[in-house]
């Protein structure tokens, strides 16, 4: 017994040595807004509760930031334009169309093993398929493109690991998300907001 209990004291004074000695790693992102808030977090959020049918898979696939209508968004990462879209149906009349993404744009961060998805853009992004970019680089403006609740503006964030590029047969580039899991939760990889 008492044996027992002196082990469990030095593997507490271990981990609490440890826990004071170890550094963490710096986040892998930066933030896509200069000065952003938070609107809505990832996964079962508060809106997905009294909203259950909203989301096709029930849940909140990234998080929704604003700074203001028109405010610049800049890549979180380097990395290079793999594909984008726009809204493609007037006044966003059917659900589906376009998956509600709006104006969208998608990087990959080779680095990283990585790529970020930034929605609802104000307008088509400038930037052609396969240009590089850097964190400095503006690739968007906030807007409400796409299937938003109410007349907000914001940002849709995800960030996904595990997906398939391929171009379709009238030539466009689209991407594949492998599993849920490829899907990570944005906020783990980002510095936390300061205010």
């Amino acid at each position: 017994m008492a044996l027992m209990s002196l082990f469990k004291i030095v593997l507490f004074v271990f981990f609490i040595l440890f826990s004071l000695t170890t550094t963490f790693a710096a986040p892998l992102l930066q933030w896509p807004l200069k000065n952003p808030v938070l609107l809505q977090g990832f996964g079962i959020t508060e809106f997905v509760k009294q909203n259950p049918n909203f989301y096709e898979s029930g849940e909140h696939l990234g998080i929704d930031v604003s700074e203001g209508f028109e405010a610049p968004i800049y890549a979180a990462a380097d990395g290079v334009v793999v594909t984008k879209g726009k809204e493609v149906c007037p006044n966003f009349s059917h659900p589906r169309c376009n998956y509600g993404k709006g104006n969208w744009i998608l990087l990959w961060h080779d680095t990283l093993g990585l790529a970020t998805h930034y929605q609802h853009l104000s307008r088509p992004s400038h930037l052609p398929i396969g240009a590089r970019v850097r964190t400095t680089d503006t690739i968007g403006f906030e807007g409400a493109s796409g299937r938003i609740v109410g007349d907000g503006s914001h940002l849709h964030f995800s960030v996904y690991k595990d997906i398939t590029i391929y171009t379709t047969l009238d030539g466009n580039t689209e991407f594949q998300i492998m599993a849920r899991e490829s899907i990570l939760n944005p906020i783990h990889l980002l510095p936390p907001i300061t205010k």
